[in-house]
């Protein structure tokens, strides 16, 4: 197929793939982007959270202990620290409302100067609220949570409880999470890099298959239109020359042959274009088949007794389905003319209609030619002709594929049976209405 395909038109497919790789690549990279800034500030947010939980579930035990030392005036405590607390994880203070600290525990990450001071400027920002006050900050490169829980008592506000927890674990799990998802990203970017490079090459695979019969149709085409045109222009160079008025006559009737032909042609180019491209409109309506069938039988009659061939209509039963009455009438016609084309010297063809599998079966036998096995299958390819049938009648080929588009195009299947020398037999299936 990609014989065909020239190499302008490769270097465009060749570009419209790299483009697609790129924009799949940046879409896979602005996902995996927000998705690993979004899990990130999630789970760092979750884990704040429950740090919060935690500290504040060791902090309740200890407010009544807080309250009692607030309530007292044992000053001789306010900068001796306590026994119980110099080895807690969890530094805890106890600060009253005018900024003094009662108690103050070791601390295992600071400096426990730099930690008192840390409390009392959080005890500022915390103020009276009733609610804990938490604040995130760094002190010589550790990062650390400070809680600072204000006291009451039934009455007055009394002071503070204040504590400091490590957040280096949590961040270096953070930055570790951050690592592996930095290095799945870079392998996913490598697996869809590869990924779509394969994957726009088969999409593009549709484009190719139709720039190649595009380029086909064009072809066949241009050599379909070639040889009458030939013949045309010989045939009045021939007329141009000669002063035999019976001479001239023949040539103009053989010039206004080739005319139809070319004109035939011309308008099945045209209606197979105008299919391909999704521009021909179909008058979609109820209609009776047998009527239609009637009617292009009747058309035929003349010649199909000039041809010496016997058209007979077995059975016709009435048949009402939803289709385009025009293009019904193109195909019966594209049907009887080839059967009638194809057939011998006093040959048959014989049409019947029949309901049949929930819809009617339209079926054309005729005693003709016959067709090969090894054509059979292409019959309704473009342009195709067998050496046989080519050899005894003229044609375009276009004619069966525009019949299976509209069989298609009415929901309808066909079926063909043939055997050289005996005929063949065209069955076409259309669903009820």
């Amino acid at each position: 197929m990609m014989d065909s395909i020239t190499l302008s038109e490769k270097s465009l497919l060749k570009k419209i793939q790299w483009r697609l790789v790129i924009w799949l690549v940046i879409a896979f990279v602005l996902f995996e982007a927000g998705f690993a800034v979004g899990t990130f500030y999630v789970l760092k947010n979750q884990l704040a959270y429950q740090n919060r939980q935690t500290m504040e579930q060791l902090m309740l035990p200890r407010i009544h202990e807080a309250i009692d030392l607030l309530q007292s005036d044992q000053q001789d405590q306010q900068s001796s620290p306590n026994s119980d607390s110099t080895h807690d994880l969890n530094a805890v203070w106890i600060v009253t409302k005018d900024g003094q600290v009662l108690r103050s525990g070791a601390s295992p990450i600071a400096d426990a100067n730099l930690i008192k001071r840390l409390v009392i400027h959080e005890r500022i920002l915390a103020g009276h609220d009733k609610n804990p006050h938490f604040d995130t900050v760094t002190i010589t490169g550790v990062p650390l949570l400070v809680g600072v829980f204000p006291i009451f008592n039934e009455v007055h506000f009394l002071g503070y409880l204040a504590s400091v927890s490590s957040l280096a674990e949590i961040t270096k799990t953070m930055h570790e999470l951050y690592l592996i998802d930095l290095y799945l990203g870079l392998v996913g970017l490598v697996a869809i890099l590869l990924m779509t490079r394969i994957l726009s090459g088969r999409a593009l695979v549709p484009i190719r298959n139709a720039l190649s019969r595009q380029r086909n149709f064009v072809n066949d085409a241009a050599h379909e239109l070639r040889t009458p045109l030939a013949i045309l222009r010989g045939t009045l160079e021939l007329a141009e020359g000669e002063e035999d008025a019976q001479v001239i006559q023949e040539s103009l009737q053989d010039g206004l042959h080739e005319v139809d032909y070319l004109s035939s042609l011309v308008g099945n180019l045209s209606t197979l274009a105008r299919m391909e491209s999704g521009t021909m409109e179909m008058d979609v309506q109820t209609v009776d088949l047998r009527e239609i069938t009637q009617s292009v039988t009747q058309a035929l009659l003349p010649m199909y007794e000039a041809s010496h061939v016997t058209l007979t209509v077995e059975q016709l039963d009435q048949a009402v389905l939803r289709g385009d009455p025009v293009r019904l009438r193109q195909l019966l016609l594209i049907l009887l003319e080839n059967a009638m084309k194809y057939n011998v010297e006093n040959g048959q063809v014989r049409v019947s209609l029949k309901p049949a599998r929930q819809g009617w079966l339209l079926t054309i036998e005729d005693t003709g030619l016959g067709i090969s096995e090894e054509d059979l299958p292409h019959i309704f390819d473009r342009f195709f002709r067998s050496i046989k049938t080519a050899s005894y009648q003229e044609g375009s080929g276009l004619g069966l594929a525009i019949a299976a588009w509209i069989i298609d195009r009415h929901k309808g299947r066909v079926t063909v049976y043939s055997k050289v020398g005996l005929g063949t037999t065209f069955t076409v299936w259309f669903p009820q209405h």
